[in-house]
């Protein structure tokens, strides 16, 4: 039957394969079909591109013939002008011909005004009439050049302001189709991508599909080969139960409470992959519970001008700093049980559980001597930026939530308590199960899920509020900033486990993994205490087995010790000859304790033979015995001080030996790192300094072509220029031979 499963498991392994390659399948024509929707965006893009420069070229050429228009209104002025400077010369030329023949006039009258006949008055007349005449064409001629004048103005601000617009849009065109080939571009390289990585999983896909067909095609041989063993094995077990086994008796359980139990093996292991998994989000939680305490300490406990304060914060720092050594030994705490249960065969020991509820015990402890300084410091109005109604309402229901997750966090730590009392030996004095303990565990870890979310909902639109206002500074914002991150990871976190809790709650309600054999219930069923006793046993024999043997002395270390050796023989050497030297002294002292002992011989006889004159000498030399005493014992001492000091030194300097070999061995690693780090920067320069060179190539070709482009365009200006004065002067001359004619 475990063969027939596990073919089964590999061919949905399979058919999960088939659907993954069908799913990648599928991603690429979408992405196919959105790469031909953009191809045909861009056709688009470049007609009606084309569209627009034809029309630009259009109002450019319609420009141009308004311009020669303009050039021939220039040139007519000028002519109009010109003329009408030769009527106002020929009329001031004829004023001055009249003044001259009204006083000639007048001065004939009064001399010969019988023989000068005066002059008719008809040709004053045509004169008059020739005048006027003039005068009304130059008025004409004037208006007609003013009003040329507004029709040319206006023609060219029209003009100028089509072609503004023109230029407008075309930039704005270019600039969408520059955008749309960027994009386009984008999407080409990351369809390639995607269709080249397609097309490795694809292979990979299809190198597996192979190996899992020649896998299946060995496994169906083995399987075939194992149950033909079993069907003897089973045969031969028969053979022995009908020709051994004399009396098999299953229907009370009392008699079979010794037999060696059956292991579900598949229910241990499912549970050991469980709690791998609780794990993760337990070190997880406890790390982002660690980072918001962190960011917390940074927001809440910056310097407060009120005294007062000073103390609330200083206490709320304290208890935010233990919160995070506690938080460390949680997940610590949680991989013993996690290893307990994964050496742990028949039952779930509890004992380890309760290191985990000691340890979360001084989180929930601390965060209770906590919440008065955090409602404290959250109510403190001079912390706040702005004292509005809405504000406070977020405050206070700040304020109520971190109380309501207190109350949580306390009731989770009195469930796992009890969780942890339940496995122990007094069970019986509680009446409840595991199950409605783990129900109740999961309900209570939802519940802190919610209230988290809630506190990101409250902590997002606080922050909303303050951040519209200038007076906080980008390093409290970016703090702010982070805390919201904290805590929607957090509620992630805790979300993910209630899922995984919720999917396998069956697998953590139950607390055995044996089912003993021959028994009619298995609910009710119960095992020896000589099977543990045995369990134990054995156990401890295997372990036994499995020890290795006492380890041997490395090489290198009884090179080390040898070493050793040789410096302390040479040190010996050196001890022996201080001690032949402190011998001959002592022989040298004893010779004049000696003569010393002779002279005292002496005097005493002396002094038995004069006792007067011998008290006096005795007395004399006991004196200077005592001073010679005194002054060789404090030498003695001076010297035993200086040996000690110098003794001193020696360790002293020895000391400071090895922390310099250290320092040395440190500084020459430093050395390496830096000499690796700086070969890699100059590796970065010389990469740099060769990008510099090919951008300054780019640049003086760049400037080359822009400098041939001007020069060229300054030869046409030229060229043009040229050509416009050549017009103009062969205008004048036309204009001054016809005035002539």
């Amino acid at each position: 039957m475990n063969y027939n499963r596990i073919y089964r498991f590999r061919c949905l392994n399979n058919c999960t394969s088939m659907e993954e390659n069908s799913e990648v399948i599928l991603k690429y024509q979408k992405l196919a079909l959105e790469y031909s929707k953009l191809k045909a965006q861009t056709s688009v893009l470049k007609t009606a591109i084309s569209e627009e420069q034809g029309v630009v070229q259009e109002i450019q050429e319609t420009l141009k013939k308004k311009d020669q228009l303009i050039r021939k209104l220039e040139q007519e002025v000028e002519c109009l002008n010109f003329r009408n400077v030769q009527l106002a010369k020929r009329v001031s030329v004829l004023q001055s011909d009249l003044e001259v023949v009204d006083s000639s006039t007048k001065h004939s009258k009064s001399k010969h005004s019988s023989n000068v006949p005066t002059p008719s008055s008809e040709s004053y007349n045509v004169l008059n009439v020739e005048l006027q005449s003039r005068i009304e064409e130059n008025e004409k001629l004037h208006q007609q050049i003013y009003a040329a004048d507004l029709e040319q103005q206006k023609i060219i601000s029209e003009l100028t302001s089509t072609i503004d617009s023109l230029q407008s849009k075309l930039a704005d065109l270019e600039k969408k189709f520059s955008e749309k080939i960027a994009e386009q571009e984008g999407m080409i390289n990351t369809l390639q991508k995607e269709k080249i990585k397609m097309q490795v999983s694809l292979k990979n896909h299809e190198q597996e599909m192979k190996d899992r067909k020649k896998t299946e095609e060995t496994k169906v041989e083995d399987v075939t080969v194992v149950k033909e063993d079993l069907a003897l094995q089973i045969e031969e077990a028969k053979k022995v139960i009908a020709e051994k086994v004399l009396f098999n008796d299953r229907r009370e359980d009392s008699l079979n409470i010794i037999n060696v139990p059956i292991i579900q093996r598949g229910k241990h292991e499912h549970l050991s992959s469980l709690m791998l998994k609780m794990q993760g989000f337990i070190s997880d939680f406890s790390r982002q519970l660690s980072d918001l305490h962190n960011f917390m300490i940074q927001r809440l406990c910056s310097k407060p001008t009120d005294s007062n304060m000073k103390t609330v914060v200083v206490k709320l720092e304290l208890y935010l700093r233990e919160n995070i050594q506690n938080l460390k030994a949680i997940p610590l705490s949680f991989e013993c049980i996690t290893s307990a249960i994964k050496s742990e065969t028949l039952t779930w020991d509890k004992s380890s559980i309760m290191d985990f509820c000691n340890a979360f015990q001084k989180y929930e402890k601390n965060l209770d001597k906590l919440l008065p300084f955090l409602i404290l410091r959250i109510q403190d109005k001079d912390s706040w930026v702005s004292t509005s109604p809405k504000l406070i309402e977020l405050v206070g229901k700040l304020v109520s939530l971190s109380r309501k997750l207190m109350a949580c966090f306390n009731k989770l730590y009195r469930y796992m308590l009890l969780l942890a009392v339940v496995g122990s030996a007094d069970k019986n004095k509680y009446y409840i199960s595991q199950a409605t303990i783990m129900q109740k565990i999961l309900l209570n870890i939802d519940l802190l899920q919610q209230l988290f979310e809630e506190a990101r909902k409250l902590f997002g639109s606080k922050i909303a509020l303050d951040h519209q206002l200038p007076m906080l500074t980008q390093s409290e914002k970016s703090t702010d900033e982070c805390i919201l991150t904290t805590l929607v990871s957090l509620s992630l976190t805790l979300k993910k486990m209630t899922d995984l809790m919720e999917k396998d709650i069956d697998v953590l309600s139950s607390n055995v993994w044996y089912k003993p054999r021959n028994s009619s219930g298995f609910k009710n069923a119960t095992l020896n205490p000589c099977v543990w006793q045995y369990k134990e046993r054995g156990s401890k024999y295997v372990l036994h087995i499995s020890q290795n043997d006492p380890p041997s002395i490395p090489y290198e270390v009884a090179l080390k010790n040898w070493q050793t050796l040789c410096e302390h023989s040479d040190n010996k050497e050196n001890l022996t000859q201080q001690l032949e030297q402190y011998q001959n002294k002592v022989m040298q002292l004893e010779l004049d304790k000696e003569n010393w002992m002779l002279e005292c011989q002496l005097l005493r006889a002396k002094g038995s033979q004069d006792p007067d004159a011998s008290h006096t000498n005795v007395e004399n030399k006991a004196q200077d015995y005592d001073e010679i005493h005194l002054y060789v014992k404090n030498t003695v001492n001076q010297l035993i001080k200086q040996i000690q000091f110098a003794d001193s030194k020696a360790i002293a300097f020895k000391n400071e030996c090895e922390t310099l070999h250290q320092k040395l061995t440190l500084s020459v690693q430093k050395k390496e790192e830096l000499q690796n780090e700086i070969l890699s920067s100059r590796q970065v320069i010389d990469r740099m300094k060769d990008e510099q060179k090919t951008l300054i190539q780019t640049y003086n070709e760049q400037l080359n072509t822009m400098s041939e482009h001007l020069a060229n365009l300054n030869e046409t200006l030229t060229t043009q220029k040229d050509e416009i004065d050549a017009l103009k002067q062969a205008g004048n001359k036309g204009s001054r031979k016809g005035k002539s004619k």
